[in-house]
């Protein structure tokens, strides 16, 4: 008698960021991106029961001019509901403009803000996916977000 059991084997599609000349550490990779862009990664991983798995990994490098998540002076943004199902609204302060961009870096949306406080940004006819979402200050600095549209 043979019993066999089977376990399943998994893919995942990651969305994430990193700046040009420094290291990026996540989803078992080391790297220091030297070029700006968008680059594509497949990671083998193994399950707990040691079945293979890939995690696909979209990363986009951009240059540290300009972009700025950590510093102190940038004020915190925060977008709701994320992941979002038809919409989404984008709040903090000093909004220009905001630029989203798909998993393969191509411009989905511009809209100028509607007050330098708040974008509201109606998905219904985008795919679901991961997506960044750069918000553009109005001294000209960048900020960078990530949002996940979901059904």
């Amino acid at each position: 008698m043979l019993t066999l059991t089977t376990t399943p084997s998994y893919e995942i599609h990651v969305l994430d960021t990193a700046t040009r000349m420094h290291e990026y550490v996540g989803y078992g990779l080391t790297l220091m991106p030297v070029d700006t862009g968008v680059f594509e990664y497949e990671v083998q991983n193994y399950t707990i029961n040691g079945c293979d798995s890939i995690i696909y990994l979209t990363l986009f490098v951009q240059n540290n001019t300009g972009i700025v998540d950590h510093d102190e002076s940038i004020p915190e943004f925060t977008l709701f509901p994320n992941p979002a199902v038809t919409y989404v609204n984008i709040t903090g302060e000093q909004m220009e403009q905001v630029y989203v961009y798909n998993a393969l870096g191509q411009l989905m949306m511009a809209v100028d803000a509607e007050s330098d406080t708040h974008v509201h940004l109606e998905l219904h006819d985008y795919p679901v996916g991961q997506y960044v979402v750069n918000i553009k200050l109005t001294d000209g600095r960048t900020v960078q977000k990530k949002m996940i549209i979901r059904r």
